[in-house]
């Protein structure tokens, strides 16, 4: 699961990516000149997000992948292009029904440690041992394949003992040889292998770091902390330093199977608040960075727009999902502005109803949320209307997936609706006040106040897009509607809204705009599960419900919300739709069904795709590796900085050659 924090930090840091440069300043050129050369560094910014983790098939977190991905080698990867090519593995082949895929591992692909220094050759047995070690670890990922792994559900749920293992669907045939058995034809299961939850372990290492197979993972392991040497290394980097709110650097690893790939010896991740909108563009100009966003906030935007002309060029398109995600559950209430229960429980109430949902969900215009530190032209741009992305599948017809479910949602309302991207699709005032009016017959007494907490300490711009969303909502709804900004820092809300750790501060609101989800795999179900209640999806805590399988009296309650709300019947939607494995184009048109649901009653409210926005790079355009789903975008190998800033016409060009591949 690629659990994403928060729609502004992506904005912040989709924009912001940048590079060392070798000169001491850096002005447009004009000469013409076609030639490009390349640097060996590269220097990227974050924000509040940390690499918290380092045992990579445990985690779930964006931030702990983009960095992991690096170190340990799958057994596929993206190149440049999106298509899955070999890694550790050289060849690879499902049997008939694709239930059986086995895996060929290559020559040459070895484990080193933090030094550099040769530990092992990596085998077969290192992706059995990585399996069962995110069991052990208890694996924020492990529904992935929990039940699509032969035998892998019985184990959780046994003494973890070396017999009990001995039935699971993952064996090292030989030393090159690792093959997985599946409880269910699964024809794509090829793209599940880019996600760390299949990478591999040495077991040699991982019981010298304290900890055993078959045994919960305690504190006394120390495999994957936040240290270099915690684990080993296979991937095309090394870990050189991990320093909170200053740094994370890499170094190339030069006994990595593919170098001729890497083209970049130094990586480094440099800590910036956020509070200075100006400190990338001014980075850039002093010859510090290699690109930097350019913020339609600024007072001076214009002038930058007008000083790059022939430079500015735009984010790609990405297959993330951010919207709102609806509190069901909402059991604490440290951040609030509500005085009473009465207000508390009033809220709980109106989240329930699905007409107040609906009336939410056309009284926020997402155009001019995203507005707030963007053009109109690249607010548009970000705009997304479905949990999903409208192409991660087409059918045998060519027929995308967006079509399917705009045409499921049309069948299932009575209302036409496009649900492409660029637009807002839902955003209608008068309706708005139709589902208020429908609301207050439901019983919904008005107004009703929602709490929004919002980052207060990284930059006037979450403050400025929370206000946009208030006065969009209060407006459209004539006031019925109250939207109570909460101002907490970084650190709270990040706690709060996507780390949910604490049970006494987990999940307090009453709607959730900080979390968002980028696909595992390619098949819908990768987006359809996270809001599914009987698959333990993975939004379950955000939405205030604990997945199924905690104590029986929780169960019961959450049970009892589910059925209110008309989640169950999402979940039966769901339910047949993974029950039909011989027909794609079936199994597609019911998983549409699933996604329109899930839009038609206001479950969620889908926003935007994970924040685009102009920039200058010198970052050379479409040389990154591309992945639609799982981790391979976040993948440093392929990647070239030039000496020279990118040109509107270069990058053009290259997206043009990049469409005709």
């Amino acid at each position: 699961m690629k659990k994403v924090f928060t729609l502004a930090l992506a904005a912040f840091m989709a924009l912001t990516l940048v590079g060392c440069s070798n000169t001491t300043t850096t002005t447009p050129s004009t000469s013409g000149s076609t030639e490009v050369t390349y640097k060996d560094s590269y220097t990227v910014t974050y924000t509040t997000e940390e690499l918290d983790s380092m045992d990579y098939v445990a985690t779930n977190k964006a931030n702990n992948h983009q960095h992991n991905v690096n170190f340990v080698e799958g057994l596929l990867e993206n190149n440049q292009y999106g298509e899955y090519v070999g890694a550790a593995a050289e060849s690879w082949e499902p049997n008939e029904d694709s239930t059986v895929w086995t895996f060929h591992l290559r020559d040459g692909v070895t484990w080193v440690d933090a030094t550099g220094e040769y530990y092992a050759d990596m085998t077969a047995q290192d992706f059995v041992t990585g399996l069962r070690h995110a069991v052990d670890a208890n694996s924020e990922t492990l529904s992935l394949v929990q039940n699509l792994i032969v035998g892998l559900n019985d184990y959780v749920g046994s003494d973890r003992s070396d017999e009990a293992w001995e039935s699971v669907g993952v064996k090292a045939l030989d030393d090159k040889t690792v093959e997985y058995t599946l409880v269910q034809p699964t024809t794509y299961f090829y793209t599940y292998t880019t996600y760390p939850i299949l990478y591999p372990i040495n077991q040699e290492f991982l019981e010298s770091q304290g900890c055993a197979l078959g045994e919960e993972k305690s504190d006394s392991c120390a495999f994957g902390t936040t240290t270099p040497e915690s684990i080993l290394y296979s991937g095309p980097y090394i870990l050189n330093s991990n320093i909170t709110q200053s740094e994370i650097t890499y170094v190339k690893n030069e006994s990595y199977w593919d170098l001729d790939n890497v083209h970049l010896n130094t990586v480094n991740y440099i800590y910036d608040s956020g509070q200075d909108t100006y400190s990338q563009i001014n980075g850039f100009e002093n010859g510090q960075y290699d690109a930097a966003a350019l913020n339609a906030s600024w007072a001076d935007y214009q002038d930058y727009v007008t000083k790059y002309d022939g430079y500015v060029t735009m984010t790609d398109t990405n297959s993330f999902s951010f919207g709102i995600q609806w509190n069901f559950n909402r059991q604490n209430f440290n951040y609030t502005a509500k005085t009473d229960t009465a207000t508390q429980e009033a809220a709980q109430n109106a989240i329930h109803n699905t007409n107040f949902r609906k009336a939410l969900q056309h009284a926020l215009d997402t155009q001019a949320y995203m507005a707030v530190n963007l053009t109109e032209e690249a607010a548009a741009a970000n705009l997304r209307n479905l949990n999903g992305v409208p192409n991660l599948v087409t059918t045998s017809d060519g027929t995308l997936y967006v079509d399917l479910v705009e045409a499921a949602y049309e069948e299932m309302t009575g209302e036409a609706v496009d649900l492409s991207d660029g637009h807002s699709a839902f955003y209608d005032p008068a309706k708005a006040m139709e589902y208020i009016n429908a609301a207050k017959e439901d019983g919904i007494e008005f107004p009703i106040h929602l709490d929004l907490l919002t980052i207060s300490d990284r930059g006037q711009a979450y403050i400025d897009r929370s206000n946009a969303m208030k006065a969009s909502i209060e407006g459209a709804t004539e006031g019925n509607i109250i939207i109570d900004v909460v101002l907490e820092p970084a650190d709270t809300v990040t706690d709060v809204c996507f780390n949910m750790t604490d049970p006494n501060t987990m999940a307090d609101y009453d709607f959730n705009t900080q979390a968002g989800w980028g696909p595992d795999y390619i098949d819908p179900s990768t987006f359809t599960d996270v809001f599914s209640f009987s698959r333990n999806g993975a939004f379950m805590k955000n939405i205030g419900l604990l997945a199924a399988g905690e104590d029986s009296a929780t169960v019961a309650k959450m049970t009892e919300i589910v059925d209110k709300i008309g989640l169950d019947e999402y979940d039966q939607l769901n339910d047949e739709a993974w029950a039909i494995l011989d027909d794609l184009d079936a199994r597609y048109a019911a998983f549409a069904k699933v996604d329109a649901y899930l839009l038609a009653n206001a479950l969620y409210l889908p926003i935007s795709m994970q924040t685009r926005g102009e920039r200058v790079t010198k970052v050379a355009p479409y040389s990154a590796a591309y992945a639609m789903s799982g981790t391979g975008e976040y993948k440093l190998k392929y990647i070239q900085v030039q000496n020279e800033m990118v040109t509107t016409e270069q990058w053009q060009a290259a997206q043009d050659a990049w469409l005709n591949h």
